[in-house]
């Protein structure tokens, strides 16, 4: 009989126990949010350029767990260990402009700390800042940058092609420069403009250099700042081994009354051609009726692979 009772009793020592534990662990388990309000990138300037980046999208993990995709600024809730935890973030683009074309911008380098989580007792779910150290980052080491333009240098490395009614200039106005909002300190100075009207009603320039790019399917990209009344569109000409000469449009681009900044992706033109090809950037504008004066400003552009 007293085995009996210990038995009982020692097993309801047991489960009691083990409910404890249980208690302890959902309690540890409870949510937490991550509050990630913007992404941030250093750059070299003279050598990579503007550090302004537009991160529309993170992509996180959790202690080595993927926990999935959210669109800037995000508040995910997330599992945390109370003590030490892994994270990474990815920083995500919207391809091409295009809202249903976000992805992981492959030439930046993800971000990886470990944090510390203590719990607050409270009985609504704690949130986590990140810093704004947890949330900077940089080109990778092995992207090639290739800065087109940035209008601030002596001349400028765009020009007019035959087709084009007009020419690319400097603005000397301040109130058209593109100001950095990441970094207000940054020295960006002037802008390039198209201007276009009823009698010259078409803008077309290229890069003066040629670039050898990359093919075989490998992603390049062209970064710029811009904003205009008239929708543009970006492409290459293609300088073949053979001595041909083709233009192909990548994209076209609507008016942004702000600036705005883009990632166009060249991936299909210059995957098109065999090695040995050489490429040249354009940007066209074409006139729209019921406009005085159409325009087109450009900054920061460079090629990133």
């Amino acid at each position: 009989m007293a085995k009996k009772y210990l038995k009982t009793a020692f097993a309801a020592v047991f489960l009691f126990t083990l409910l404890s534990c249980a208690k302890e662990s959902k309690e540890a388990k409870k949510p937490v949010y991550l509050s990630i309000e913007d992404m941030f990138v250093t750059t070299n300037y003279s050598l990579e350029g503007t550090s302004h980046m537009q991160i529309t999208t993170v992509w996180l993990e959790v202690n080595g767990k993927s926990i999935g995709a959210f669109e800037m600024p995000a508040t995910p809730p997330v599992i945390l260990n109370e003590g030490s935890n892994k994270i990474r973030l990815y920083e995500g683009i919207t391809m091409n402009g295009i809202d249903a074309s976000r992805a992981i911008y492959d030439r930046l380098d993800y971000i990886e700390f470990d944090t510390t989580y203590v719990p607050s007792g409270r009985e609504v779910a704690d949130t986590m800042v990140l810093t704004k150290g947890q949330r900077t980052t940089n080109y990778a080491s092995f992207s090639q940058i290739d800065i087109l333009e940035t209008f601030d240098n002596a001349g400028l490395s765009f020009e007019k092609t035959s087709s084009s009614d007009t020419s690319i200039i400097k603005s000397n106005n301040p109130s058209d420069w593109f100001i950095n909002p990441q970094d207000p300190t940054e020295n960006n100075g002037k802008c390039g403009v198209l201007y276009t009207n009823s009698k010259a009603d078409y803008a077309e320039v290229a890069t003066v250099n040629s670039y050898d790019l990359p093919s075989a399917n490998l992603n390049v990209y062209l970064e710029m700042n811009y904003r205009s009344n008239i929708p543009m569109i970006v492409g290459v000409i293609a300088e073949t081994s053979t001595g041909a000469i083709e233009q192909k449009a990548t994209l076209g681009i609507n008016p942004k009354e702000d600036w705005n900044k883009i990632y166009v992706n060249l991936v299909t033109e210059t995957s098109s051609y065999f090695d040995g090809t050489k490429y040249k950037i354009f940007i066209s504008a074409e006139h729209q009726s019921g406009l005085d004066t159409g325009y087109v400003y450009l900054d920061n552009l460079k090629l990133v692979y």
